[in-house]
Parts: structure tokens; C-alpha cells; sequence
């Protein structure tokens, strides 16, 4: 009974991030009609934003981080700008991420405040930040969110022909550790 759509952006070596300009009062159609139509199917739309760091020195966003203080400045001040952007698009969204496994960042937790401050002014939907499974205990600003979102692929064993009770105690590990967290 939802759907979830993912606009990505692109990361930069630099920290800066890019995508496709749009004017959030004139929102692009493949924002605002996927909520829409899911909205007439009496489903709800939930907004997940991607970076896409195909092309830069990052194998994935979890690796994303810089060691200059102008580079992360860059990076926060347009990644703030786009998420921002897309969340005023998506007002009408029932659910919205303002990251996804954005691991080394973590440590920012002020900035991350002030980027969820300010989603907060363009939509009402209830917030959330798609934690990687090995960094959900360090997000510092859980609290500022409406709904704690973990990328849940723990891992459930350890052989790559796992028999059915290998997997059982795995998956009952796992379950153990969520609902210790909650």
C-alpha cells in the first residue's frame, strides 16, 4: 500500500552535489505524479533521495567524506540546497528520508539538525533517515525525526550455503538486536 521513489543526485569529489535544477513551485512530473497517482490508488508515496556516486572516488555512499573543512561545507551547503528541493517538490508525500546511508557524515549532527529544521518548513511529512544496518547506534539526531529507518541487511549468516536453522538463528539474532535498540 505504498510506494517509494528515489531522485537521486550526483557527488562530487569536490563535496559538491548536483542534479537536475527544478523550481519546487514548479515541481517536474516525475516527482509529483507518482505521489499523486499512488494518492488516487489510496496508496501513500514515500520519497527516499539517493546520491549516485557512480563516476567519483567514493565505491558507495557510505564512503563519502572529506578531509578538508571547505569540501564538507560544499558538500552540506548543496546537498542541503537538493534535499530541500526535492522535500518542497514531494510536500504532499506521506513519508520522506532526508538522507540514506550517509555513514561518515553522521558526525555532523548539527548540520543534519539544521537540514531536517529545514525540510520541516517545505513539508509536513513525517522525516525519517535511512541508517545503514552498521551505523544505526551513531545517528546523534534521532530524536529530531519522526520515524527511526534502518537499511536492515544485517547479515543473518555466515556460510554462503546456510542450512535452514543457520539462518533461523541468524534472523532471531537480528531481531534481537533491533528490538534491543527500540
Amino acid at each position: 500500500n505504498w510506494i517509494s521513489l528515489h531522485p537521486y543526485a550526483t557527488i562530487h569529489r569536490s563535496g559538491r552535489v548536483t542534479w537536475r535544477g527544478f523550481d519546487p513551485k514548479k515541481p517536474p512530473a516525475h516527482l509529483v505524479r507518482p505521489i499523486r497517482e499512488a494518492h488516487r490508488l489510496g496508496m501513500k508515496a514515500f520519497i527516499k533521495p539517493h546520491l549516485a556516486y557512480w563516476g567519483s572516488p567514493f565505491k558507495w555512499r557510505g564512503e563519502i567524506t572529506f578531509t578538508e573543512a571547505d569540501d564538507w561545507n560544499r558538500f552540506f551547503k548543496s546537498y542541503t540546497a537538493w534535499i530541500v528541493a526535492v522535500a518542497a517538490a514531494c510536500k504532499d508525500a506521506d513519508g520522506f528520508s532526508v538522507g540514506t546511508e550517509l555513514d561518515k557524515t553522521l558526525s555532523h549532527e548539527k548540520r543534519w539538525r539544521d537540514i531536517i529544521r529545514q525540510i520541516r518548513g517545505v513539508t509536513r511529512a513525517p522525516l525519517t533517515y535511512a541508517a545503514n544496518w552498521t551505523d544505526y547506534t551513531r545517528v546523534g539526531f534521532w530524536d529530531a525525526l519522526d520515524i527511526i529507518g534502518i537499511q536492515a541487511y544485517f547479515p543473518v549468516a555466515t556460510s554462503r550455503n546456510a542450512e535452514v536453522t543457520e539462518l533461523t538463528k541468524g534472523w532471531k539474532r537480528t531481531m534481537a538486536t533491533l528490538r534491543a535498540f527500540a
